[in-house]
């Protein structure tokens, strides 16, 4: 293959995926200032064992009351990275958005469904006014590990 058809191939195959990822920044940026009372406790959790080491809402106790503690721990260690728990829940939000598409791609080619389907359907999720009061919940990272059974079970047949 030549250097100008790979750089081709390159560019066609992380286009749509990096328009999903800059659509999904988008989002998050414009609602982030308005996140729901149960995402700010999820974060509080994620900030409290990424920065303190802390399990627990507020750091003079310990608690077990998170909704997701899976949520909570890969918010955790994002927040560790990016040490803020609002910007990391951005990067778990645009991060989900993109393998929930990257997952839908491969359950469309696999059910012979139109190009246009995952980014049709991930742009409706994206945009979907119960789906974007659930940022910085589980909502997203559940929709990508249930697309992604979906497609380990889909494609194991």
């Amino acid at each position: 293959m030549s250097q100008p058809a790979i750089t081709h191939l390159l560019r066609a195959r992380w286009a749509v995926p990096a328009v999903v990822a800059v659509l999904s920044a988008g989002v998050f940026a414009l609602f982030s200032g308005h996140l729901i009372d149960d995402t700010y406790i999820t974060l509080s959790y994620a900030r409290n064992l990424a920065l303190h080491g802390h399990w627990g809402l507020i750091q003079l106790g310990t608690s077990n009351t998170a909704t997701s503690p899976l949520s909570v721990l890969v918010l955790a260690v994002l927040t560790f990275i990016v040490r803020n728990a609002v910007v990391a829940a951005g990067v778990l939000y645009v991060a989900c958005q993109v393998v929930t598409y990257l997952g839908l791609l491969r359950l469309g080619k696999r059910a012979g469904l139109p190009s246009w389907f995952p980014l049709v359907t991930v742009v409706l999720l994206t945009v979907n006014p119960l789906l974007v009061s659930s940022v910085g919940l589980e909502v997203g990272f559940g929709a990508a590990a249930l697309v992604w059974l979906l497609v380990y079970t889909v494609e194991r047949r």
